[in-house]
């Protein structure tokens, strides 16, 4: 039977130290789908629950360490397991045994009350590696980080002498303020107040233009791994050997990674919340799937043309869709033209804004630009709102 040290596996996971993340060896395979939230012992219970069962591991022991976990912790898991599985709870010299039994058809239900949205489930692919080399690192950015910042042109997302509200959440970054506004889980508005012409400024509006609109689980998720993957992309290229974490390529993304993740566990301090496992990935809707292929090219070539239009330095042939997959990733052919305007404005996330308007769901990529390297448009459509 699987036996789970609970406090290890969350310590192993925070000092980034598994020799067994996600997918590396057979016998913790569950380790792929878990995702420990910071400084949330019981959310990352959950999601390790949630893990198990993704992984069909439905009998299983937990063990709790009694120093690390108080009374008040086994008493809220003990809630929440109740609602879906047997358990039976022994002591074992300076642990708690939890011998839980899964029943799928109860969690099933509770969690088709708490999540009513259609989510799609994004399964990556298996490392066949057995260890992994994790890599630290003291620069801000990576050299070629800084470069490839030059082809990015977000919206400013600087204000000047804000007037501070109970409203926003405040928080320090790089030595200057940041503001966030959250309703209803979702973040309205989003500033900072660093007004230099600098790298840092950059990297601070690539990140708000980011998160602005996002669920404030998701962005602490995984905003951060986006936004590294967005500017890597520009022109692609690996830093070092091993997987790529925030903190080993530079310690802007480290900093934005805590910022993000307490401005998190604030919000739900404030509000008395208690968040679930995250599951906002939304799935491509039945109206668009049901569309004929050629009737979707149709409908987003008639997109782009409007941009064309709009655009004098462009012509008929400088943005045309090349391919579509899975119904969301749309692949897009451009020019010589096309890609110069991408030095000044960020016209593919204009592209995206407006194909949202079709699906949701629907992201862009680019199949030849900057030196034929792929380049690709993580980040949702975003609206600077104050």
């Amino acid at each position: 039977m699987l036996e789970i040290n609970f406090k290890d596996l969350v310590e192993s996971y925070s000092k980034n130290l598994l020799d067994d993340l996600r997918g590396f060896g057979t016998n913790n395979e569950f380790l792929k789908f878990w995702v420990p939230t910071a400084n949330d012992d019981l959310q990352s219970f959950k999601n390790l629950v949630d893990a198990l069962v993704e992984n069909n591991n439905t009998y299983f022991i937990i063990k709790l360490d009694k120093k690390k976990f108080d009374s008040h912790f086994k008493d809220e898991i003990k809630i929440y397991l109740d609602n879906f599985s047997k358990i039976e709870q022994k002591d074992n010299n300076n642990h708690y045994l939890y011998l839980i039994e899964i029943n799928i058809e109860k969690y099933k239900k509770l969690f088709s009350k708490v999540n009513k949205v259609v989510k799609k489930k994004i399964i990556q692919k298996q490392d066949v590696k057995n260890y992994i080399k994790i890599n630290y690192e003291n620069k801000n950015l990576f050299d070629q980080y800084e470069l490839n910042l030059e082809f990015l042109n977000p919206k400013s997302f600087y204000i000047k002498d804000f007037k501070e509200t109970d409203s926003f959440l405040k928080e320090k970054i790089f030595d200057h303020n940041f503001f966030m506004k959250i309703e209803k889980d979702i973040i309205k508005s989003v500033f900072h107040d660093c007004s230099e012409k600098s790298i840092k400024k950059k990297v601070l509006d690539l990140f708000c233009e980011l998160i602005i609109n996002k669920n404030i689980q998701e962005a602490s998720d995984h905003s951060v791994i986006y936004l590294e993957e967005k500017i890597r992309l520009v022109k692609k290229f690996y830093p070092k050997k091993g997987i790529i974490l925030p903190f080993s390529v530079g310690k802007y993304f480290y900093e934005l990674n805590s910022l993000i993740r307490l401005l998190f566990k604030n919000y739900k301090m404030q509000n008395n919340k208690n968040f679930d496992i995250n599951r906002d990935y939304y799935e491509v809707t039945d109206r668009w799937k049901k569309e004929s292929y050629q009737n979707k090219i149709n409908k987003i070539n008639g997109i782009l043309l409007k941009i064309i239009k709009d655009n004098k330095d462009l012509n008929d042939d400088s943005v045309l869709v090349n391919k579509i997959d899975n119904h969301f990733k749309i692949y897009l052919k451009i020019d010589k033209n096309f890609t110069n305007l991408l030095k000044n404005r960020n016209l593919l996330l204009e592209i995206e804004i407006k194909l949202k308007n079709l699906d949701n769901a629907l992201e862009v990529f680019v199949d030849e630009i900057l030196d034929q390297n792929k380049l690709r448009l993580k980040n949702s459509p975003q609206n600077l709102v104050i």
